[in-house]
């Protein structure tokens, strides 16, 4: 008989910004460093602003109350990137022939055709749904169903 270990999730124990840069020490070691870039209202954030933060659920997530951003562990550690604006959980219809396109010089994801940005050249393609950037007007046609 074997004894699977229980697998814990690291937490943030300490935090630091430079001008260009956030590190999270975790409670497991190991440090993560970004570039703030990744975040741009901390980016844009005085340091005053983002020395001020609260770890939130112990740990699992941190909080500057000045400037409304959140980051969790979770995310850092799958190297997820903020949008400029706070993502909104979107209801994305899913089919076999779903595709998401985004332009080669930009961030944000559409997959509405009837989106006035959709893609229709110099993009790329994928099948599945981006972690990232999701446009705003896909999500308001998806969730009017007006796609």
């Amino acid at each position: 008989m074997s004894i699977s270990e229980v697998e814990t999730i690291p937490v943030a124990t300490e935090l630091e910004t430079s001008e260009d840069e956030l590190t999270v020490a975790l409670s497991d070691g190991r440090r993560i460093s970004v570039p703030l870039a990744w975040f741009p209202r901390l980016l844009n954030a005085t340091p005053e602003e983002r020395a001020e933060f609260r770890l939130l659920g112990g740990g699992e997530g941190i909080h500057w109350p000045r400037i409304d951003e959140d980051i969790s562990v979770a995310g850092l550690l799958r190297g997820s990137r903020s949008g400029s604006a706070p993502r909104r959980e979107a209801h994305i219809p899913r089919s076999s022939a779903q595709e998401f396109r985004r332009r080669d010089n930009d961030a944000t994801w559409h997959w509405s055709p009837a989106c006035s940005m959709f893609p229709n050249e110099d993009y790329f393609v994928r099948s599945s749904t981006p972690a990232g950037n999701l446009c705003n007007e896909c999500v308001a046609r998806s969730q009017t169903k007006t796609c």
